[in-house]
């Protein structure tokens, strides 16, 4: 428990970070400030900027782990955080704050996912999902949090910014100094008597631990081919495991466009836009409806499917923004809801409620979908490419609404979320209690049984021609003798064919000239990979 505190409020500052901006914009850009104020472009940085940082600390802050480990990475990461929180308390330059935003961002980085995969690696199994989704809670808290904190801008951003430093830095710095290393990263070091002590410290005295540390002795003895970045980018060469890393790595990109990121990164200046009469306590409201999704969250996701999970609530998410966009045209007309403000401040509460249920299974469906030889690079990849596109999202914004008004802008991100309702439906798998492995080859499967249906990309080997046909062999397979080569399994025979699998080393003769090439490009194309 005591290590869940720690990486619990280390993630309870990633939610002050991102959500800062929402609730401090409006003192930063007050051109009545004494000392100085930010210019539009200014702010759209400081706002955006933390993202470009976290990209940077996911692809980065992934690589040393193997070295230092998740514990060390932490013990870096979290002083260089409060470095940049004093640097905003202090700073009076504008550039100098938008760098320490920076800073802070790449810091995020590193904290999301060390401070994760810390509780990953002690955790017992049967806890571990259920202190995820605290992590998960005192991020959520974070954003309420600070939004509480800068309510009606009673106190200064400067302020706001050295409660939230102090407190999500110092508080698990201290704590993470007096805690042992994670025990799967001991042994993977080859340092089994520390081990032993970090697993019985985490266990309890009365704990027999060494079954355990068996367990995971072997568990790791078997998969030596993937501890460094490099052994995990190779194992990532399969073609069905990266079909599907492809697909995430989009899938989160165009999900930092469905409006979570700027409603977060906005809050407080999108309420006056809205022309609520009091933007701060909506913004508390929001805050709230992010906590308590978390929950619900916690209460569903193992007895609802994950996939219908993220599809519904990405498009009660539509529905929501839809409205809301319909509510800023009025407003723009002086129609009928001109002067109605519980429109927006319940569409956004209604938006940022579900879209904190469907973001969370995404990511719980990228744990579960990689295996481990393959996790920890995919995850920062992932990690990263959804940061970028919270970096573009955030950057954007200003600009889309001072070009195509809020109503326009509020459809666009209402679009985003069908495309990743239509993405779910008809791309990702369902992993509920399924193995990384199982999902993988079940792939596999699919996509083959896709291949048979569509005589035009079908690939055919006839079994009596496989011997026969020199001319029919691609790649360099030896003897005519197919079923002696592993790397050329035939997979769904049927009707005298048999669909080749890979191309690497096989043997094929192609229902047409067409089909040929296709899998000629097929095989040089895994092979190059």
């Amino acid at each position: 428990m005591v290590g869940t505190f720690a990486a619990a409020m280390a993630h309870l500052g990633i939610g002050t970070i991102i959500g800062f901006s929402g609730v401090t914009l409006p003192q930063l850009t007050n051109q009545a400030e004494n000392t100085f104020s930010l210019t539009d472009f200014q702010a759209t940085l400081f706002s955006s900027v933390i993202h470009l940082g976290a990209t940077l600390g996911c692809l980065v802050g992934g690589v040393p782990h193997t070295f230092i480990g998740h514990r060390w990475s932490l013990l870096v990461a979290l002083p260089g955080s409060l470095v940049a929180w004093l640097v905003l308390f202090f700073s009076r330059v504008p550039w100098v704050l938008i760098l320490a935003r920076g800073v802070l961002g790449f810091t995020m980085g590193v904290t999301c996912f060390s401070a994760s995969n810390y509780v990953k690696e002690f955790a017992h199994k049967d806890l571990k999902p259920t202190l995820l989704v605290a992590l998960d809670a005192l991020r959520q808290s974070g954003f309420l949090l600070v939004y509480g904190l800068g309510y009606k801008a009673l106190l200064s951003w400067r302020y706001v910014a050295i409660i939230c430093g102090t407190l999500t830095t110092v508080v698990p710095f201290m704590v993470f100094v007096f805690l042992p290393n994670a025990p799967r990263w001991l042994v993977l070091r080859g340092r089994m008597d520390e081990a032993e002590r970090s697993l019985q410290f985490y266990r309890g005295r009365d704990y027999d631990c060494r079954s355990e540390l068996l367990q995971i002795r072997n568990k790791l003895a078997r998969r030596r081919d993937s501890v460094t970045m490099t052994d995990q980018l190779r194992n990532m060469r399969d073609p069905v495991l990266l079909r599907f890393v492809v697909i995430f790595a989009f899938l989160h990109f165009v999900s930092q466009f469905t409006g979570e990121v700027v409603i977060s990164a906005y809050v407080v200046p999108l309420f006056e836009l809205a022309h609520a009469s009091s933007p701060y306590a909506d913004a508390i409201i929001v805050g709230a409806m992010r906590v308590l999704a978390t929950l619900v969250y916690f209460l569903g996701v193992q007895r609802v499917g994950r996939k219908r999970l993220v599809i519904s609530s990405f498009l009660i998410c539509g529905s929501s923004l839809a409205a809301l966009a319909i509510s800023f045209y009025d407003q723009s007309r002086n129609l009928i809801f001109s002067d109605n403000e519980v429109i927006p401040i319940i569409t956004i509460a209604i938006f940022s409620f579900f879209s904190n249920i469907g973001f969370p299974v995404l990511n719980l469906v990228d744990v579960e979908l990689l295996p481990v030889t393959a996790r920890a690079t995919g995850l920062a990849i992932l990690y990263g490419t959804y940061y970028f596109g919270g970096f573009i999202a955030t950057i954007t914004y200003p600009t889309m609404i001072a070009s195509i008004g809020p109503s326009s802008t509020f459809w666009v991100y209402c679009v985003f979320n069908i495309i990743v309702v239509v993405i779910d439906y008809a791309d990702l798998p369902e992993t509920r209690g399924k193995t990384s492995e199982e999902i993988i080859r079940s792939g596999g499967d699919e996509r083959e049984g896709r291949l048979q249906e569509r005589p035009s990309a079908r690939l055919l080997v006839r079994e009596e021609d496989v011997s026969k046909n020199a001319s029919a062999r691609l790649l360099g397979a030896g003897g005519g003798r197919l079923q002696e080569r592993p790397s050329a399994r035939l997979l769904g025979a049927g009707r005298g064919f048999c669909v080749v699998n890979r191309g690497l080393s096989s043997v094929a003769v192609a229902d047409s000239p067409s089909a040929t090439c296709a899998f000629v490009y097929l095989s040089l194309t895994v092979q190059y990979f």
